[in-house]
């Protein structure tokens, strides 16, 4: 996933120059296999790739939108008024 790795450096450059004292923080959001309407469009259902991916993350399932979407809105709101220049990993534990 060479373009998801690339848009987090290029948050984490961006975040050097953010005009942080006026309240913009920049960072960026790299998830895991997520399930959702990409990964049913590439992966089937009945697909043993969705099993390992499954048995492959710690946390023994794969991410939704909503973990994603829950990282997004800790970023948008004050308690992250202090970050920036991060990427968050939303993995379940796989890329530690």
């Amino acid at each position: 996933m060479p373009w998801q790795t690339d848009a987090a450096r290029a948050a984490q450059i961006s975040a050097r120059g953010s005009p942080g004292p006026r309240g913009v923080t920049v960072n960026a959001i790299r998830p895991t296999a997520t399930e959702g309407a990409g990964l049913h469009t590439d992966v089937r259902p009945d697909s043993p790739i969705r099993d390992f991916l499954k048995d492959f993350n710690p946390m023994g399932r794969m991410g939704t939108a909503a973990d994603v979407a829950d990282v997004a809105e800790f970023f948008a709101g004050d308690l992250s008024s202090f970050v920036s220049g991060q990427v968050l990993l939303v993995t379940g534990g796989a890329a530690a």
